[in-house]
């Protein structure tokens, strides 16, 4: 009984050990070392940026959810005319979650600029309801134990073997800063008949579910976003508020007119916050009405294509380190926008 019980033991040793070894040699998610050959793989964002920040070079990020998902980082350098772009936003992310990977990212490399998309239904997550794996984000050496062993890691692995071997009837192109990034702007139709087709399958009485609260949103700022402004004032923040369709706006305002209100009341309250601080600026791109009310431009309510997301790039970089702060007067204007939306489509 004894002999037996060793040698379960030992096998199972023998078998952590081989897991250990095999998730630190083929290292499917890059956290201990670059690896260009890798195949991106979209849903599997919060374990891959992990590592990517850590070991590839770059001294600008953008962090989002999947709203800031569609800007290329070449396109971004040139903009710019200098430096190196890691787009490291994640979809459905939170913006707590974007924090920390922010939060890596400056503790490990010379940021010089952050650009940071703001959206509204990211601002209420919370640490409890992250699905990051945090031992990944810290410097905690032990906790590389959790990584080594972890079975997930080793499925990764046959993903990358099954993904190789799809790709092998593509041609292959010099690795890029943009195979980083998650095209599904590729892989969907932006049309007003999809967006139309997505409002009418939406289930309308249900969309106060999403409600707004002011003090959420300027927790979760001064919290996630805020302090990481404070703490690196040699880094330059750009913020900016999405062009999300009128559709978007329209369908608030109809079913919940009080988070409709507070949108507003919260992008007051950003930029009085900011003003104190010089390496912070706010763009503010909802009232881009003639991409917002064509809604040729989405693919939904709120996803815009990449000729938008090039826009958004062009009018930071042309007015750079001046922000663009607007007044409240512009609520009206929204306002008026919408109740002729609404007339339209509903």
């Amino acid at each position: 009984m004894k002999r037996l019980v060793f040698r379960l033991i030992l096998l199972s040793s023998v078998v952590f050990l081989f897991v250990a070894l095999a998730n630190y040699i083929f290292d499917p998610v890059q956290y201990y070392r670059e690896n260009t050959n890798l195949v991106y793989d979209y849903e599997n964002q919060r374990f891959l940026y992990a590592g990517i920040v850590r070991n590839y070079t770059f001294d600008r990020i953008i962090v989002g959810n999947s709203m800031s998902e569609n800007f290329l980082p070449s396109f971004v350098d040139s903009a710019f005319g200098y430096g190196r772009t890691l787009n490291a936003s994640i979809s459905g992310s939170s913006t707590y979650e974007q924090s920390v990977v922010l939060r890596l990212a400056l503790s490990k490399k010379k940021v010089r600029e952050v650009i940071w998309g703001i959206d509204f239904f990211s601002l209420g997550g919370t640490k409890e309801a992250s699905k990051l794996p945090h031992h990944m984000y810290d410097d905690n050496k032990l906790n590389d134990l959790l990584h080594l062993f972890n079975p997930y890691v080793t499925r990764q692995i046959i993903k990358q073997i099954l993904f190789r071997f799809a790709e092998t009837s593509k041609k292959e192109e010099p690795f890029n800063y943009d195979k980083l990034t998650n095209y599904w702007f590729e892989r969907y139709k932006f049309s007003e008949t999809e967006v139309l087709k997505k409002l009418e399958a939406a289930e309308d009485e249900n969309f106060t579910k999403n409600t707004i609260d002011l003090s959420v949103l300027s927790k979760s700022f001064d919290e996630n976003i805020l302090r990481l402004v404070k703490e690196n004032p040699g880094v330059e923040f750009y913020l900016f508020f999405s062009p999300y369709s009128i559709i978007y706006f329209a369908r608030m305002l109809r079913y919940d007119a009080h988070s409709f209100e507070n949108i507003f009341s919260f992008k007051s309250f950003v930029v009085d916050t900011l003003t104190d601080y010089e390496n912070a600026f706010i763009y503010d791109f909802q009232d881009m009405y003639g991409v917002m009310e064509n809604l040729d431009n989405y693919k939904d309510a709120t996803h815009y294509s990449l000729h938008i997301s090039e826009l958004i790039i062009n009018s930071i970089v042309s007015n750079l380190r001046r922000g663009i702060k607007h007044t409240l007067a512009l609520e009206k204007e929204l306002e008026i926008r919408c109740f002729a939306a609404i007339e339209k489509y509903w």
